[in-house]
């Protein structure tokens, strides 16, 4: 496994194009360790007993910070032998060399290790972050300090290779490798990821964080967030502030000020740029107490001058990157906080939408009745505040059974007592609609909070029309079901007699002809009940194809099926009567019109039945007058309602014939009235149609044609 995360399962190829940048990544750190080595050495002085400059630790740690498991003992032994060499050229002892390079590799060793560990989405020890977080900073500090300790424990014991050193003596190496590891590091862990080439993860990811999912490419850091003005103002202060305490010979007491250029780096500059800024100002102390300049170089213990140097440089450091990565979290909170907001606005434009559109009223209300959600469609009855409490001046609520809602049993206030209301019927009934409105309304308590009291969301639609329907319907199956069962009655109790009647013997062709006869009329009368009930559905139900059409050429159609009846009815039909409809419906109408006028006259009387017409302007009215046994005036109104019978002895019907014959003329957008006849004699029934073509000539009364129809199978005119 830990050669196949190493690479090692790819092929030659890919492993031969891997040595080149390997090889010259070592190269760079060999050259590196030796220029580094120079530096430190360089500023070795016997009276302090070290190097004030140490960047030998920060060149360690990213060798380490580079390299994997695969390669770091390779890297561990590179180190150690360009240390020593580079040390002992530049005319360090070998127990020096050795201590110097047993140092660094110690402080490598053990940084990467807590890193590794504890922050393993950094880059330099798996990921590809930069240093951004408190947390990550914490766990940086950490190996920091780690390393810094055992390294100086090191030098503190000698082992041999050096004299060991008393307590400043270790102090000091302590401080120098700690504000070199941190001041190094910082700037390697902003600066490598910017380098750091975007694809796939490190061998290091890959090898320690084995498992997990890639890391995403870091987001562009903090920008700097001045302009040329600020920088050059900024470099200024910088130059006059560090001058002013480091280049007297009796110096000032300045030194408070050297956070001042500092601090304000860190708040104006991105991380990178404030932590260089830091680590220059913080070189530039120790540069000058090297030099024996300034207020650390003049103190009467030169190694406490130069502990405070270095304990400069890692305040600064420290100081800016505490601030850049609590900058950072409160940009990104910031940020978070920015795309939350967008997405709740976004939900909150959708749900505000969906309420302005919806058909259902909604309100959601408080305790003490502040309407705090409500929608156009719940606004009237917000207004009259008829679903918060009772209103018995203007605005009644009742059950269905009539009783009046009383405050405590409004769907409201049972909400904010915990009650969940589901889909229960009010009568709303007020001046406007004194027959009242049946509303459904529905209640659900909302959550209370500290912030905010007890509320409630109320939903409610009105449903009159629907319980309307309800009703009509099961009136409906009751009637269809007393007018089935009749006929079935009857042709169950004739076939049980004539069964009785066979059983006894010979049955007389009399009387098996009479009780065959009662079975076919009741049969008869129910296909007939069954046809009225499909053209009822097809009047209500079937979707209307209009077109321009001679209605008189319908007319005399439906006249002459009729032709040879026992009654020999008399049709007169106005020619040239042209509407707009459907052909299908249209007929129907007529048929169950002119059939109630042929059936439903006085015995010896012969039909006559007269349709004429006249011009409305967008409508034409046709008036189809008979000479039958009329309606009474009590009735008019109600012969058009479903299953709704004139009594009259003698003669059949369904009830649903005008039921039909209104649904077909509403649905034109007309309307049906029936008025008394000629000379009061038989029924005028008037109806609208839309005029074909548009406005236009009305049609001229004309000479009508007279035509015989025969009786047929009646249709009910009394509907």
């Amino acid at each position: 496994m830990e050669q196949q995360a190493a690479g090692g399962g790819a092929p030659a190829g890919g492993r031969s194009h891997a040595l080149a940048p390997e090889a010259l990544r070592l190269v760079a750190f060999v050259v590196a360790t030796w220029v580094a080595s120079d530096i430190g050495f360089a500023s070795f002085r016997t009276d302090f007993g070290i190097s004030l400059i140490w960047p030998l630790s920060g060149v360690a740690l990213l060798w380490a910070a580079t390299g994997d498991r695969r390669t770091w003992p390779v890297d561990a032994l590179l180190l150690a032998a360009t240390g020593v060499s580079a040390l002992l050229v530049a005319d360090a002892t070998p127990g020096q060399a050795v201590m110097g390079a047993l140092q660094v590799v110690v402080q490598a060793t053990l940084y990467q290790a807590v890193m590794v560990r504890w922050a393993p989405t950094v880059w330099g020890s798996g990921g590809v972050r930069p240093l951004r977080r408190t947390a990550d900073l914490s766990v940086f500090l950490l190996a920091v300090t780690v390393g810094s300790v055992a390294a100086a424990a090191f030098r503190a014991a000698g082992l041999g290779l050096v004299p060991a050193s008393d307590v400043p003596d270790a102090s000091l190496v302590l401080a120098r490798n700690l504000s070199w590891m941190l001041a190094v590091g910082a700037l390697a862990l902003h600066l490598g990821p910017r380098l750091a080439p975007a694809g796939p993860r490190p061998r290091a990811t890959r090898e320690r964080v084995e498992g997990r999912a890639a890391t995403p490419r870091p987001a562009a850091d903090r920008a700097w967030r001045g302009g040329p003005v600020e920088l050059l103002l900024l470099a200024v202060v910088t130059l006059a502030v560090f001058g002013a305490v480091f280049t007297r010979q009796s110096p000032l007491p300045l030194t408070f000020l050297l956070t001042v250029p500092s601090l304000w780096a860190a708040v104006r500059l991105d991380a990178l740029r404030a932590v260089v800024h830091a680590v220059a100002s913080g070189t530039f102390a120790i540069v000058m107490t090297l030099s024996g300049s300034g207020v650390f170089a003049s103190m009467s213990d030169p190694r406490l001058g130069a502990a405070l140097a270095q304990a400069l440089l890692s305040v600064l450091v420290l100081k800016n990157l505490v601030l850049s990565c609590v900058m950072s979290e409160r940009d990104a909170a910031i940020r978070r906080a920015q795309v939350s907001e967008a997405a709740s606005l976004g939900r909150a434009t959708l749900l505000g939408a969906v309420l302005q559109n919806i058909n259902e009223g909604i309100v959601v209300a408080r305790e003490d009745g502040e309407v705090m959600v409500r929608n156009p469609a719940g606004e009237a009855l917000v207004r009259s505040a008829v679903m918060l409490r009772a209103d018995p001046d203007q605005v009644r609520l009742f059950h269905p059974d009539g009783t009046p809602v009383t405050d405590a049993e409004l769907p409201f206030r049972r909400a904010l007592a915990g009650e969940e209301v589901q889909r229960e019927d009010v009568v709303l009934r007020h001046p406007a609609s004194p027959d009242g409105r049946v509303i459904e309304v529905s209640a659900s308590p909302v959550p209370a909070t500290e912030d905010s009291p007890r509320a409630a969301v109320v939903n409610f639609r009105d449903v009159t029309t629907v319980r309307e329907h309800e009703g009509d319907l099961a009136a409906f199956a009751g009637v269809v079901a007393h007018d089935l069962n009749n006929p079935l009655t009857v042709v169950s109790g004739w076939a049980d007699s004539l069964a009785d009647f066979f059983a006894l013997g010979d049955v007389a062709a009399e009387d098996g002809q009479a009780m065959i006869g009662r079975i076919q009329g009741a049969a008869s009368h129910m296909r007939a009940f069954i046809d009225d009930l499909l053209a009822y559905t097809v009047a209500r139900d079937r979707p209307l194809a209009p077109e321009d059409l001679d209605l008189s050429g319908v007319a005399e159609e439906v006249a002459r099926l009729r032709r040879d009846g026992p009654s020999r009815p008399l049709v007169e039909i106005d020619p040239g009567i042209r509407v707009r409809g459907d052909v299908v419906l249209l007929r129907q109408l007529l048929d169950n019109l002119i059939g109630n006028a042929v059936k439903y006259v006085a015995p010896q009387v012969r039909p006559h039945v007269v349709l004429s017409c006249r011009d409305l302007g967008e409508m034409v009215e046709l008036r189809l007058a008979d000479n039958g046994i009329g309606i009474p005036e009590s009735m008019r109104q109600r012969v058009f309602e479903t299953f709704v019978r004139v009594q009259t002895d003698g003669y059949g019907g369904t009830g649903l014939g005008l039921d039909i014959c209104r649904r077909v003329v509403v649905r034109h957008g007309g309307d049906i009235r029936v008025e008394a006849g000629t000379d009061g004699l038989g029924s005028a029934f008037v109806f609208t149609l839309p005029r074909a073509g548009g406005p236009g000539p009305g049609v001229p009364p004309v000479q009508r044609s007279s035509v015989t129809v025969p009786s047929g199978e009646p249709a009910d005119p009394t509907g």
